[in-house]
């Protein structure tokens, strides 16, 4: 009698913690799908909101020939062609090849 209480009891403790063990893991992969949706969530906001200046700021003449009336005093030089980003990837990769030039160029001038 005792023994079959003990088995008893043990088959459920067994059973409850591996259906907890399982539980758990789902819970946690859920976790992982949630920061990652919001990763890319978070880049879209960014993406749209990026968009949405462009848009208002470029699309429309009077408030760029108002700007350029109320700034009117100074020289606007038109930018190089290279020294326009097309993402943020582009930028962080330019700069890098700056720094390692400008790392290259010190060297050089210690020698």
């Amino acid at each position: 009698m005792f023994k079959r209480n003990l088995i008893i009891s043990l088959a459920i403790f067994f059973v409850l913690l591996s259906f907890t063990s399982y539980i758990k893991t789902e819970t946690r992969k859920i976790e992982k799908n949630i920061l990652n949706t919001n990763k890319k969530n978070s880049i879209l906001k960014k993406n749209l909101l990026e968009s949405q200046v462009e848009f208002f700021y470029l699309t429309s003449p009077n408030k760029l020939s108002r700007k350029i009336v109320e700034y009117g005093d100074e020289d606007y030089v038109s930018i190089d062609y290279s020294k326009i980003f097309m993402s943020l990837k582009d930028f962080t990769q330019f700069k890098d090849k700056t720094t390692k030039f400008f790392e290259n160029e010190k060297k050089s001038k210690k020698k």
